[in-house]
């Protein structure tokens, strides 16, 4: 079984442009693009509150809460063309599925009540068609996102970011 390596970044470094190598970290291929976009920090879950815990330790817990960063905006990402090619057709993929959905669904709805004696059955076979669509629009919308492409996640302090597998030619070209 393959051991998967990863590597720290601290947050400084990747919200600075030009810090981070001129290869991808997925592919290692040499740069087409540098992205800009924000990762989400995902936050720990709260304890529950207790019938122990009192105004002022839950005012410090929410204090504490709001000092992290909700994101990490990364600057300047290297990615490469495949990566590039990938996300472009799978955010198309999304526009198609999300808006074509929305036309279908309400183009439905809008033709059962123009019409006198509209054909029920293949009009609700339309509208479902079109929810479902909006609905699968979200799986192609994860494949295009910056985390997956990109293989990096922050810590739950927001204080890093953690790549997951880099590619050896992005690995080699951090700063020491």
């Amino acid at each position: 079984m393959r051991s998967v390596s990863s590597v720290t970044l601290p947050a400084e470094l990747v919200q600075e442009p030009g810090n981070l190598p001129d290869h991808c970290s997925r592919h290692g291929r040499p740069a087409a693009k540098q992205a800009d976009f924000p990762l989400p920090v995902k936050k720990r879950p709260a304890s529950s509150a207790s019938l122990t815990n009192n105004a002022f330790s839950a005012a410090s817990k929410a204090t504490d809460r709001a000092k992290r960063p909700r994101a990490l905006l990364m600057k300047g990402w290297p990615l490469c063309q495949a990566c590039v090619h990938s996300r472009t057709m799978w955010l198309t993929t999304t526009f198609v599925l999300f808006f074509g959905g929305l036309v279908a669904f309400f183009g439905a709805l809008g033709v059962q009540i123009a019409l006198d004696d509209p054909p029920v059955n293949t009009l609700a076979l339309l509208a479902m068609i079109g929810f479902v669509a909006m609905v699968a629009a979200a799986l192609p919308s994860y494949l295009a996102s910056h985390a997956r492409l990109t293989k990096a996640t922050p810590t739950p302090d927001g204080d890093s970011v953690i790549v997951i597998d880099p590619s050896d030619e992005f690995r080699s070209g951090l700063p020491v």
